[in-house]
């Protein structure tokens, strides 16, 4: 293996593998390996690894707001820190023992491919190349570091290698699978009576005195938020722009900046032939082979299939010669050269490298440069923001004297030239539906202490994409419990809900007694008014029964051959079912042959076994987790 790899650092891809590793120290400095934090405040010992309580916080946040794209905007009301601490303080846990067991294990993946990996992530490039000042600025923005940001990738990928090795243990037995099979596919008659609340709403009656001793004791839960309403002023960049005018020079500088630009950063997607020089063939001999196949490429033949028949270079010419894409410092001098100089499509002569001569194709480019006429109004645009920059961050200067001298916004405003605009009630964890406040810099400034309880203008707040904003108080709404004559409907709905569900509930109970006696369906149909719904020969995946009564009739017992299985199960929607299960189907009786040729598909045995082994694989993965956490020492602090 040693003697593969030293083979593959003499050969033309050496440079580009030195390239490769000295990436990570082009991209992020030394600063990743040096970093030392003396304020750090830990919230937990794990095996002695210290986490802090800033990282326990971004997970808290991640969770609630992972919570609340699940649950919807609505949840944001009730999803609270306190609710989601504990489950993220144990992902946290889980998480540093996996990566302890990832390390003793000896798993490992190169920072230069941790490094690759972060430069191709989209979300790090501007106009399809990294950006190592947008790059820092996400990051900062969301409570990570850019000098440590490597590393926690890295200790994630250790992870989810650690859990793929579990997922690819799991393994089955052909009994499991034909087992497994047979469950899947049974089948199973039966009838059934939903009662839903909603038929009975209109029954029921609730009273004022019961409505009284509902509020009377869950009083707390009809408290308001404290809100606030607040008055601000604004100050956009682009307030600053106005008649600022962009002379041509500047844009045709501009342009070939952007032009150099690219072309220091783009990569090319190239494909080659290589011939090399060795003991069986001299250099004359390369040559000439090389310049007859260049000539037949010339002439028309196909590129692809000749690099798969004469290429020396065998990675790449199974490939049709394709090396891929590459920026500049990838190849050796002479090949870049030649690379970098061809248009689209073009196919090099034969270069000299020490590696021998080489065909090269330029397959593809990316980023393409565009023309000056296609980026003239996004270089006018971008030239007259940065223009805008300066007297933009002087007036914001002059606005932070204004307002820590003014006792409102009014002098402010005149400044700027604009308006104190008023937002609407708001609470902490509920933000009125507006662009400005749901920023959680204005909703924390409009709750503190300097604006709240001491009326003061709050600091000038500086958002993304060019804007700031200063604002005080416009009123306060403190937390209040309502009273009963506010929610009364609220609690009637509620009531007349709950006492319609007992009402089904007890009907249910009933109908299950008179069909155990030996009450026939009819008679119970015509006792009731209500009609059976029949399903005959119903598997798992039928759409014509809802879900969750398909769950419940799939969990009843195989009925006796002369005395169907009857039964009263509860569902999520607060509907009541009564059902009676006549038949189970299966491989070996009523479902015949079509069973028999499900079982015999290779295709769907394979399905099965890997649905099985997954499974058995997460489980195992789940068991291992659980044992990490009883052999640790975990200490909260």
């Amino acid at each position: 293996m040693l003697d593969k790899f030293r083979k593959i650092i003499q050969g033309w891809l050496g440079k580009a593998l030195i390239t490769l590793l000295l990436l990570p120290f082009a991209l992020f400095g030394v600063s990743s390996i040096f970093q030392v934090n003396p304020n750090k405040n830990i919230v937990v010992e794990v095996n002695g690894v210290e986490i802090e309580e800033r990282e326990l916080l971004r997970a808290v946040e991640i969770s609630k707001q992972n919570l609340i794209s699940r649950l919807g905007e609505q949840a944001s009301s009730f999803v609270t820190n306190e609710m989601v601490q504990p489950a993220a303080m144990e992902s946290l846990i889980s998480q540093e023992l996996i990566r302890q067991s990832a390390k003793e294990n000896k798993l490992d993946v190169s920072m230069d491919a941790i490094h690759k990996m972060i430069t191709d992530m989209e979300v790090f490039q501007l106009n399809g190349l990294f950006s190592q000042s947008h790059f820092e600025e996400l990051l900062r923005r969301n409570g990570l570091r850019p000098e440590t940001f490597p590393e926690k990738i890295r200790d994630e990928f250790l992870q989810r290698q650690l859990n793929s090795g579990y997922q690819s243990t799991g393994f089955s037995m052909p009994s499991e699978i034909h087992a497994l099979k047979a469950l899947r596919d049974q089948a199973r008659s039966f009838s059934y009576i939903e009662l839903q609340p909603e038929r009975i709403i209109s029954q029921i009656e609730v009273t004022d005195a019961q409505v009284q001793s509902f509020y009377d004791k869950n009083r707390e839960t009809f408290r308001t938020e404290e809100q606030v309403s607040i008055e601000y002023v604004e100050v956009n960049r682009s307030q600053f722009i106005g008649d600022l005018s962009v002379t041509e020079g500047e844009v045709e500088k501009r342009y070939a900046e952007k032009l150099l630009e690219i072309e220091e950063n783009q990569e090319r997607s190239a494909s080659h032939i290589l011939i090399e020089i060795s003991g069986s063939r001299d250099k004359v001999e390369a040559k000439r082979l090389a310049d007859d196949l260049y000539s037949k490429i010339v002439n028309g033949e196909g590129f692809s299939l000749i690099a798969k028949e004469f290429s020396d270079d065998k990675g790449s010419a199974t490939q049709g010669g394709s090396l891929g894409f590459a920026g500049r410092d990838v190849y050796v001098d002479e090949f870049e050269e030649s690379l970098f100089s061809l248009k689209m499509g073009e196919v090099s002569k034969p270069i000299l490298t020490e590696f021998g001569y080489h065909i090269i194709k330029l397959e593809a480019v990316q980023p393409e440069a565009g023309s000056l006429a296609s980026m003239e109004s996004e270089i006018i645009e971008e030239l007259k923001i940065s223009k805008a920059e300066q007297p933009y961050q002087d007036a914001i200067e002059e606005l932070k004297n204004l307002v820590y001298e003014s006792s409102d916004l009014a002098e402010p405003a005149s400044y700027l030239g604009s308006k104190v605009q008023v937002s609407a009630r708001f609470s902490k964890s509920l933000p009125v539906n507006e662009l400005l406040v749901s920023a959680p810099a204005i909703v924390n400034a409009a709750f503190s202490t300097e604006v709240l309880n001491d009326g003061n203008n709050s600091d000038v707040i500086e958002l993304n994409d060019g804007k700031a904003v200063v604002l005080r108080l416009k009123e306060h709404f403190p937390s209040k419990i309502k009273s009963v004559e506010e929610v009364k409907s609220q609690i009637k709905a509620t009531l007349t809900q709950e006492q319609a569900k007992e009402k089904i509930k007890t009907l249910a109970s009933e109908m299950l007694v008179l069909l155990k006696a030996g009450t026939s369906k009819d008679e119970i149909s015509k006792q009731y008014e209500l009609e059976w719904k029949e399903a005959d020969h119903i598997k798992r995946d039928n759409g014509s029964v809802s879900r969750d009564i398909l769950d419940e009739i799939f969990k009843q017992p195989k009925p006796a051959s002369s005395e169907p299985y009857t039964s009263s199960f509860s569902l999520p929607s607060g509907s009541h079912v009564v059902s009676i299960l006549f038949l189970v189907n299966s491989d070996e009786n009523k479902v015949g042959s079509d069973l028999s040729e499900t079982a015999s598909s290779e295709v769907d045995d394979e399905q099965m076994r890997s649905l099985l082994e997954g499974q058995k694989g997460s489980l195992e993965f789940r068991s291992f987790q659980a044992w990490l956490k009883g052999e640790a020492k975990i200490k909260e602090l």
